[in-house]
């Protein structure tokens, strides 16, 4: 199974986007993360192509999503997460994913 492993952040130096698996690196597709208040917004865009996925009517593929809150540099860790599988943030384990369906 091929896992791929992306993140989008706000740093001290502005947004990043980055491979970590794979051809780890920055990347440049559309990808933006904003501030309003205490609230975060992640808007981000990957071609089908950098995921070698081929979306088709009945294809299914294993999906992960976390989105980690760092609020503090001072911690090595994020202080809370949104996890929809305990995949990625506890144990790095692809069979934790849930199935994403493909329909027309």
């Amino acid at each position: 199974m091929s896992e791929l492993n992306y993140g989008l952040a706000l740093t001290a130096k502005g947004m990043e986007y980055r491979r970590f698996l794979g051809r780890p690196g920055l990347l440049s597709y559309p990808a933006r993360v904003t501030r309003k208040g205490n609230e975060t917004f992640y808007e981000l865009a990957l071609p089908w192509r950098e995921s070698g996925i081929s979306p088709h009517a009945g294809r299914a593929v294993r999906f992960s999503l976390v989105v980690f809150d760092k609020t503090t540099e001072a911690r090595t860790g994020a202080s809370y997460q949104l996890a929809v599988t305990p995949g990625v943030a506890r144990c790095m384990d692809a069979g934790f994913y849930r199935l994403l369906l493909f329909e027309k």
